[in-house]
Formats: structure tokens, sequence, C-alpha cells
């Protein structure tokens, strides 16, 4: 009877609003009696026993899939994942896991944050998790201990370990605490030709993300810092006013920064920068890529149509709709699309439109065009165009394999001998790997017979069994044979030509095994082409 006074009021008020028709009402309450009906028949009469509350989130989860894909159900059970989703933050000892496939059993892995219990209590890259209080860990999967070493904060666990590094047995305790995964990963000064640019990473806009950005930012100034790259690649977005604060810092007050409109206009919003700026005149470049989408594309967007800042990169995912999460009854969640974004300009960057689940593209023949203050044409229905197209390189197979779950006992077991015998290890600004290093990774790797799936081989082949269905292989089978003599697989050669990638994958281990994760992440922009090109004219 709750269930349904309390579909009435929701329908009562979406009338009230004007979003949902008298005749849609009449028509919705009608199903929703079916919708009783059914579940009320197959509990009574279905051969087998059903479970109430799974059967409604099938079905509540059945009609959010037919909508877009970030129209989401979260039971009372899911709420952690949402939750850990729009705040960063969930309670255990910060250690990031991975099962040992030489060893069949979890070992910590590479990535654990600055500054948690697990790093304050000495645990180190390849340490065995052997029990966890009373229970014993050996052989068992990282889900089994992960939910383990997950609780409470402020509760109290024991973590019996065996050392990588001396091969002894030793039981830690430690007490749980909240773990927020780090929006801004790094924050640090690169120097080219003099000019000291601050560069600071913002992977996600989760709350409060806004504060440790200016604080990362002011930090830099106290440094010196001229000019700011802010990278937002990868960022797939959050919270909407966290990204309108972190605008805020670099435009006057009062500009218009995103407006939204939807269905019901009591949820329409214009959103403005309502904070005096930190710095109106620092130079900004914003780094972007096709996995920027959402808040990211509202911090890069609104800065391209205020003409306050570069962009450099590839065109952004093309998110310009926004949602709302709103609490059920019997403690569940619904998260709903309830309107799309416009920049400044007025443009909305959505680049898909959803029907009954299926995902279609803006057609060109849709799509308007609109300016910035500065008189450059933009458009609607596509993401973000940067100001300066830059690619990444293509990741080398080899670099892909090494790096992949089948493959990292030989990259982990490299870094963990290496972090043994090197204790002092210089920080990212000076550290490299040595040439006598990377050849004695290469030895192992040769050693193990290391074996991948090289492209070319692979694309050959599919060509030879073309030629042969259509009857051009016998005519040109010398060349065949002669291309495939020079396309062999040697994984030697591969290793040498894919040096620089590879030690760049070592580096960013070997910085997190004995720094942490911060300057793991700093590593990479010494390899990353984007960024170099970039920075090189800005």
């Amino acid at each position: 009877m709750k269930r349904i006074k309390y579909t009435l009021l929701l329908l009562l008020f979406c009338i009230a609003s004007g979003t949902v028709s008298a005749q849609d009402y009449y028509k919705m309450g009608e199903q929703v009696s079916l919708f009783n009906e059914v579940c009320r028949r197959l509990q009574a009469l279905y051969v087998d026993t059903l479970n109430p509350e799974q059967m409604i989130s099938d079905a509540v989860r059945g009609m959010t899939a037919r909508m877009d894909p970030y129209t989401e159900f979260y039971s009372a059970k899911d709420k952690e994942k949402l939750n850990q989703m729009l705040t960063g933050r969930y309670a255990g000892i910060g250690a990031v896991i991975k099962y040992c496939q030489d060893k069949k059993q979890v070992v910590v892995d590479y990535s654990f944050y600055d500054d948690t219990p697990a790093m304050k209590a000495g645990f180190e890259m390849g340490d065995e998790i052997l029990a966890i209080d009373d229970t014993s860990m050996v052989g068992k999967n990282t889900t089994y201990v992960s939910s383990h070493l997950r609780g409470e904060a402020g509760t109290q666990l024991k973590v019996k370990l065996k050392k990588r590094s001396t091969g002894k047995t030793v039981t830690k305790t430690i007490i749980r605490e909240t773990i927020k995964t780090p929006e801004i990963p790094c924050a640090f000064i690169y120097n080219v030709d003099g000019v000291k640019i601050g560069v600071i990473q913002l992977t996600d806009f989760i709350q409060g993300c806004y504060d440790h950005f200016k604080e990362a930012f002011l930090d830099l100034k106290r440094k010196g810092m001229q000019k700011l790259v802010i990278d937002i690649r990868g960022n797939g977005g959050g919270s909407v006013q966290e990204a309108v604060d972190i605008v805020n810092m670099f435009i006057p007050r009062g500009e218009l920064v995103v407006q939204t409109r939807g269905k019901n206009s009591q949820l329409d919003r214009q959103y403005k920068a309502a904070k005096d700026p930190t710095d109106l005149q620092i130079p900004l470049l914003v780094l972007v890529d096709d996995d920027s989408a959402s808040a990211s594309e509202i911090l890069a967007g609104c800065f391209q149509d205020l003409d306050r800042a570069k962009i450099a990169g590839v065109k952004t995912y093309g998110k310009g709709i926004t949602q709302q999460t709103m609490p059920l009854q019997n403690d569940a969640e619904l998260k709903v699309t309830v309107s799309r974004y416009y920049l400044p300009s007025g443009r909305c960057i959505q680049a898909r439109n959803y029907k009954k689940g299926r995902e279609e593209t803006v057609a060109d023949s849709l799509k308007h065009t609109f300016y910035t203050r500065a008189g450059k044409a933009v458009v609607d229905g596509s993401g973000i165009e940067p100001d300066l197209e830059l690619k990444a390189d293509t990741m080398p197979r080899i670099v892909y394999y090494l790096s992949s779950a089948d493959s990292t006992e030989l990259v982990h077991n490299f870094v963990c001998d290496y972090l043994n015998k090197n204790k002092d290890i210089a920080e990212v600004e000076t550290f490299a790997l040595s040439d006598n290093d990377y050849a004695d990774f290469k030895k192992r790797v040769i050693a193990a017979d290391f074996n991948y799936d090289p492209f070319t081989e692979k694309v050959l082949k599919q060509l030879k069994e073309v030629a042969e269905v259509e009857g051009y292989y016998e005519e040109s089978k010398p060349e065949f044979e002669a291309l495939e003599k020079k396309l062999k697989h040697n994984v030697e050669h591969d290793l040498e030509f894919s040096k620089s990638q590879i030690k760049a994958l070592l580096e960013y281990y070997i910085m997190i095994g004995r720094h942490g994760y911060s300057q793991g992440v700093q590593s990479n922009y010494k390899y990353d082409s984007v960024f170099l090109k970039a920075v090189k004219d800005f």
C-alpha cells in the first residue's frame, strides 16, 4: 500500500509541474496496477521460490535500460558503489592487491595511495597476504581478500604478511581509515626553456575536488608557476558544481559557466561564477581526450567559449546531459538524467541520442554553429573540438601485453627485485632506469619465453587466407614467404624497438613502489607525447 501511495504522490507532483499530462497519468496508473498484479501472480503460482527484492530490482533495471546509460537504479546493497562513485571514498587500508599467478597467492600490487594505513604500516610491493585476523588468505582470490581488508573506518585488523624483501613472516596491526581515491594524482612544476609550467592532473569531479585543486594551484604558485596545464584526459566527469567552482577560479565573478534545462522547468538552473577569481591572468592549457566527458567538458567548453584557455588533444566524448540522484523507499536510490546543459555560447555538446536503449550519434545536418566570445566558430552535438589537435601515440603491442593481467608477473618481479636491490632511489625529477638495468629486464623476458600476439603477423595471416580464397596466393607465394621472414615474431627486436615505452612502464611502477602513487603518475609525463608537444609552444 505504501508503494502505491508513493507512486501516486510522485505522479501527482509530475502533473502539477506540467511534466506528465492527466492522460499519461492514468495510463501509468493502469500499468502500475498491471505490474503489481503480475508480481502477485508470479509470487503465488510460479513453480520455484522467488526472491521478491531481486525480482523487482531486475524489473526496474529493465525499465531504466530502455533510457540512457546514465539512468540507473541502485538497491540498498548497491548503494556503497554509488556512494564511492560520488565521493571517491571507501573504508579500508588503501592497498591495491592482485592475484600472483606464480605464487597462486594474493599479493600487494603496485598502486597504493600516499599516506594510507597500508603505506604507513610498511606494506611493500610483492608482499604476500597470508591471513587477516584469524582467517587464512592462502590461495584465496582478490575479491575474498578485499572483502576482509575493507570494513568500517576506525576498526582494527591484523594482517599477516610474508615480506618479499626478506622472506620473513610479520604481522601488522592496522586501523582502517576512510580512503579517498585521489582526484588529483599529481601536481608539479615542469620547466620548458626556463618557463615554470604548473601541471595539475584532475581525474574526477568528486565532492571536495575544488578545495584540493585550489590548494594544489596555490602551492604551485608559491613555487613560481608562470603557466598552468590542467590535464583532464580520461576524466569522465562528476559534480557540475565542483567543475563550476574550478572554472570560477579563472574567470570574473558573475560570468555564466553553464546552464541546465530539462522537461521539468523547476530543475532548470544557471551556474555562474559566484566567487572572486583566484587568477585572471595566468595562461591556461587544458588537455582533453575522447574519454573527457560531462563535467570535464563543462570546464573545457566554458574556457573555450570565453576564450580563456587553449584546448589541446582530441575531440571529447560529448556528454551534454546531467543526472540527479533521488532516494527511494527501502533505502534504494535512483540516478536519473534530468536535463541537458548549455555552455556560455549557447551550444549543447551532447553527441548521442538514446532511443529505446539504442545509441545514435547526432547527424551533421542537425548540428548548429555557435561562436565564442572572440568570434571563433564552435558547433553543438559533437563534444569539444580542441584548438590544437594532438593524438596520443599508439601503444606498441608488446607494451600492451607486458602490462596486461596475464603478463604482469614479468614486470612485477623485476620491479620488486629492483626495489630490494636499490634502497636509495632518486625521486621522479632525476630518476631514469639505466641501460644496464633495462638489459637485465630484457634477459628476463627472453628467458621466460615471453610470447604475445604480434599484429603484423596476424594481419599477414589474414591477407594470406584471403589471397588463397581469391586465387592470388600461388602466384604471389614468393613475396608472401619473403614478407613472413621479415615480419617473423622477434621478442628481442620488439623489446629494443619499444624501449622508451617499456622503460616508462617500469619507471612508473618503480616510482610508486619507492616514493608513492603521485610520483609514479608524474613519471609518465616524461614520455607523454601529447603533453610534450602541447607545452612546447605554450
